[in-house]
């Protein structure tokens, strides 16, 4: 009954790396919009582009913080988070969720190429 005292940080750091991933997802339509769309599916399809645009808009610098924030966490949360961070699979879903969301600004011209 006794609860080691690194586990509700681990919970805590768990949920926050899990709410950083939320913006990439948010960026990202729904799957299955081809069919019959009710106004609920189509206003979050259209709240993704939004979020998409947040996300890439300034040379991606809140992606790019949110990337940093979840690697924070793995990296001070000790071996317990870098073991919670793998079983979990948060390295995956973010690397997956990442190349989405540039596939899909790229595609929405939304990343620019540096001129240099």
């Amino acid at each position: 009954d006794n609860v080691p005292v690194s586990f509700p940080r681990a919970i805590q750091a768990s949920n926050a790396m899990n709410l950083a991933l939320l913006p990439f997802r948010l960026a990202l339509p729904r799957t299955g919009m081809d069919g019959e769309v009710n106004d609920a599916q189509r206003t979050i399809h259209i709240e993704s582009f939004a979020h998409l645009n947040d996300l890439l808009s300034n040379g991606a610098e809140l992606a790019g913080k949110l990337i940093g924030f979840v690697t924070e966490c793995i990296r001070c949360g000790g071996s317990a988070m870098r073991d919670e961070a793998l079983q979990n699979g948060v390295i995956h879903v973010l690397a997956t969720l990442v190349r989405k969301v540039l596939i899909r600004g790229a595609r929405l011209g939304l990343l620019s190429k540096e001129e240099g």
